[in-house]
């Protein structure tokens, strides 16, 4: 048998500084396990999250878009069923048509995260080797700014 490989976390930038909040981030993008994440950090949850759940009066539901995309559905005030006096639970914890991605647009954005995953990790990779490129530097200048070594 196999362990399960996942991580629940709730709100755990709340007492970070930048820094840390960045560095959580990182560890986060190259975990391979599942992640449960429950967080009011729009940075982090860009940079983390493949897929979003709403969680809405005792209901949980799949967000069919990214954190843009609800954001904006948010902003729009056109969540007719929160308006209303909540007529529905069910319309209450989904989009409305108007606004919510359609057919093919949700697997579209799915493919886009699993292409960008890769490009994710390729860009921490040519971070990590530009910082050691700029320690080098910073040793190079030094040594050249030594008047003993002409």
């Amino acid at each position: 048998t196999q362990d399960p490989n996942v991580l629940i976390l709730d709100e755990p930038t709340n007492h970070l500084d930048l820094e840390m909040r960045h560095a959580l981030a990182m560890a986060l993008q190259g975990y391979t396990g599942a992640i449960v994440l429950v967080s009011h950090d729009r940075h982090l949850l860009r940079h983390v999250t493949e897929s979003l759940w709403l969680v809405d009066s005792g209901s949980i539901t799949e967000y069919p878009g990214d954190l843009a995309s609800y954001e904006k559905w948010v902003l729009s005030g056109d969540q007719t069923a929160k308006s209303d006096n909540k007529k529905s639970s069910s319309a209450a914890s989904k989009p409305s048509k108007s606004t919510a991605p359609v057919g093919g647009r949700q697997q579209t954005t799915a493919a886009l995260r699993v292409q960008l995953k890769p490009l994710q990790k390729a860009l921490q990779k040519t971070e990590k080797t530009l910082e050691a490129l700029q320690v080098k530097l910073v040793a190079l200048r030094s040594e050249l700014a030594d008047p003993t070594v002409y």
